[in-house]
């Protein structure tokens, strides 16, 4: 992956990210109109960048439509694997452990 500011190369979607989050002196990406727009591709819309916190760096939130389409933690998606797993017969490791099939954590150790 190459970036679209200084055109360096990189090896990985991780190096491209922290480069571009960088307050570098060669590369100022993130300082460009653009990189909103790089932002937006780079995490095919999950993640935007409307305004900045007090010390200058890009305060980074979720868009509404991706938290529709994706969910949040709290959302749908857990609550339906937390029901298939109960179809399953799979309790928590609290269950488990009260009917002595899995050690308690304090145990594990």
């Amino acid at each position: 992956m190459q970036c679209p500011r200084c055109s360096k190369w990189f090896d990985s979607i991780a190096a491209l990210t922290a480069h571009a989050e960088s307050q570098g002196v060669r590369c100022v990406l993130r300082e460009t109109n653009g990189y909103r727009q790089f932002l937006d591709q780079l995490t095919a819309g999950i993640l935007d960048t409307t305004e900045r916190h007090d010390d200058g760096t890009e305060k980074y939130s979720v868009p509404a439509e991706a938290r529709n389409t994706f969910g949040t933690m709290q959302g749908d998606w857990v609550g339906e694997q937390l029901r298939k797993q109960d179809e399953m017969g799979w309790g928590s490791w609290e269950e488990d452990a009260e009917a002595g099939k899995k050690p308690k954590p304090s145990e594990w150790w």
